[in-house]
């Protein structure tokens, strides 16, 4: 399917998203070797840390420290997310690549989240977008809004496309640098995936370019799919599937990064990540959550012999 023009970029989140909300800790200098050996594999893009309201969170506390030791790997792209200016200000002084500002286009998951209306994150959303266009030596980072629920709501179920388009129009109003396509819940099915994505584009012009799925319901890797034949060219995942939990019903994880790279570089995607690298960096996190709590199927098939990687070229959305 890929071409050798294809080029995916895979966000590894686990160190964020895959952490934030499990009962086990894990060590601060784990995580650095989850950085480290992620990276070693190709990894070249990692979400490592959240300021505002979740850095509160024990496992995220040392966020700071994480971003700092990162900044030591030579083009690795680093994204935090921040809930409000102060957040924001805290990432920027950090040094991060990127911010992500998640906003609901649910009224209910976005005061439960953040404690905000979607219309009251948009103006912070605009707070952040107007700091790091006045601090000194910031310009280059992106602020890129999260459109939470997108595809269901853990509170209401489906949420209409008008509250999804509306959302997205007042961040892009707001000036944000993309656009990033959040299915919260894992609620979403390929068909889904491709009628919002349709609906969506003459609104945002080139700004839609990441996505960001749940394993809920076992479609993430079709979602991923059906996301990459609209043009979708970016999307987070979690190594072993951690995290994913969101609202009061409990999802099964994120996409598996390890699955995620068998995917793409299977159907010509070229992602710069070597598997069998990859697949060892899961050595870290038995020592804190144990194998049981692992998802992936590569893990459990193993690396078949004739897989090969697909060639680099080199690309901008690599650097």
């Amino acid at each position: 399917m890929g071409n050798e023009h294809d080029e995916v970029v895979v966000q590894e989140v686990g160190l964020r998203d895959g952490l934030q909300r499990l009962s086990s800790i894990m060590p601060t200098g784990d995580k650095k070797h989850w950085i480290d050996t992620a990276y070693a594999a190709g990894v070249r893009h990692m979400e490592l840390a959240s300021f505002g309201v979740l850095a509160t969170l024990p496992q995220l506390i040392d966020g700071a420290e994480l971003v700092a030791h990162a900044r030591r790997h030579d083009g690795l792209v680093i994204t935090a997310v921040a809930t409000d200016e102060a957040g924001a200000r805290a990432a920027l002084a950090c040094g991060v690549h990127r911010i992500v500002a998640p906003i609901s286009a649910s009224a209910l998951h976005s005061l439960s989240n953040v404690r905000r209306t979607p219309r009251e994150m948009i103006e912070e959303f605009r707070k952040i977008r107007e700091l790091r266009d006045r601090t000194d030596g910031t310009r280059s980072t992106k602020v890129v809004a999260a459109l939470a629920t997108a595809l269901g709501c853990a509170y209401k179920g489906a949420v209409p496309h008008v509250e999804v388009c509306d959302v997205a129009l007042q961040a892009v109003d707001a000036g944000c640098d993309e656009l990033a396509l959040a299915d919260t819940t894992g609620l979403a099915t390929p068909d889904k995936v491709v009628d919002l994505i349709e609906i969506l584009r003459p609104f945002c012009s080139d700004k839609l370019k990441t996505a960001h799925f749940h394993n809920t319901c076992g479609l993430g890797l079709a979602n991923v799919v059906a996301a990459l034949q609209c043009g979708i060219h970016s999307f987070d995942s979690s190594l072993a599937g951690l995290g994913g939990a969101d609202g009061p019903k409990s999802a099964s994880g994120n996409v598996v990064t390890e699955d995620l790279v068998f995917m793409l570089e299977s159907m010509g995607y070229r992602t710069g990540i070597d598997l069998r690298k990859l697949m060892g960096c899961r050595t870290v996190l038995n020592r804190t959550f144990g194998q049981r709590a692992l998802e992936g199927f590569v893990a459990r098939s193993g690396v078949p012999d004739e897989f090969q990687l697909q060639p680099m070229l080199w690309s901008s959305t690599h650097a």
